[in-house]
């Protein structure tokens, strides 16, 4: 038996014809997560595919129904935390954080805590696993840059213009509660 694979609303379904007819299964992109296996046969392939497909955009809604404003729920960062497997820096920056008081953190604060010396290293990383958590969670943070492009960091981060540090001056980034519940709930703290 021979297996077809297609990509639709962030999952790949694996589908093939059987003595019966055809069956699936579906996977999270980019993962070995199975989130849908038929128990049934199917007809024909179209029957399967209109069948799956609307399987996935009802989970795909139901999803996006339980964010908070469009922001992705703890389980679903954690889920694309585990997935996008961060660096050993990146990890020490989201533990650092989650550790700051009222997890605030200067930029130069996140760079020092992933063995960065200069801020702007720290918040490319940052920045880097923001965009990476983004697009598997298929999510656009609220912060842009001057041109419009996302600000990646704010995945991570709240989007919060006017936080500075009182003795630095130095802006300050605060860890998003969802993320902070996603460390929690991986152990990572």
């Amino acid at each position: 038996m021979s297996y077809e694979t297609i990509n639709f609303g962030g999952f790949e379904i694996k589908m093939g014809l059987l003595k019966g007819g055809y069956r699936y299964n579906a996977f999270k992109k980019g993962t070995n997560n199975q989130y849908f296996k038929n128990h049934e046969f199917f007809k024909s392939k179209e029957e399967l595919l209109d069948y799956i497909k609307n399987k996935i955009l009802e989970h795909n809604q139901t999803t996006l129904q339980k964010r908070v404003n469009g922001v992705p729920t703890a389980e679903e960062f954690v889920e694309a935390i585990n997935f996008v497997k961060p660096t050993d820096a990146q990890w020490a920056m989201l533990k650092a954080h989650y550790h700051a008081p009222k997890r605030k953190l200067t930029s130069l604060q996140l760079a020092k805590a992933g063995n960065y010396d200069h801020f702007y290293t720290g918040n490319t990383q940052y920045g880097t696993l923001g965009g990476n958590i983004a697009r598997h969670l298929n999510y656009t943070p609220p912060g842009k840059y001057d041109d419009g492009k996302p600000l990646w960091i704010t995945t991570i981060t709240e989007d919060n213009h006017y936080n500075s540090d009182e003795d630095t001056g130095h802006f300050q980034h605060i860890l998003r509660e969802e993320v902070a519940k996603a460390l929690k709930l991986l152990g990572a703290i």
